[in-house]
């Protein structure tokens, strides 16, 4: 079992501000993969930023050609192409917004982790 929860950051200068985290849990049986991630946006649309990285991700991770022979290569390739669709989405304004990510995944007895600062 596993489970997840974010609280927004003390900000004493905007008491409005959003929680802009996101998190990503989700295991696929066929490989035998769990897949953990926190997210955190920050800048003006931040929340919308880690919000998109939390709805993609996992499917193109899942879906590369490469996901149950190759890790390094399947993630890397879904976090590019997530990104490249995230740039030409006009919706979101990334001139100053972006994410963070810290993602472990769990296979088998392996645990890789992944980064994005």
């Amino acid at each position: 079992e596993y489970s997840g929860v974010s609280k927004k950051g003390h900000a004493p200068y905007n008491p409005r501000k959003k929680n802009q985290d996101s998190l990503i849990m989700a295991d696929d049986p066929g490989t035998n993969s769990l897949v953990l991630a926190v997210l955190d946006g920050h800048g003006e649309h931040g929340d919308y930023v880690s919000a998109w990285f939390r709805d993609q991700l996992v499917t193109e991770m899942f879906n590369h050609p490469t996901w149950a022979t190759n890790l390094q290569a399947a993630v890397s390739d879904a976090i590019a192409k997530v990104e490249r669709d995230l740039l030409r989405n006009f919706r979101i304004d990334t001139e100053f917004s972006g994410t963070t990510l810290s993602m472990a995944i769990v296979r088998g007895n392996h645990l890789t982790g992944v980064n994005i600062g």
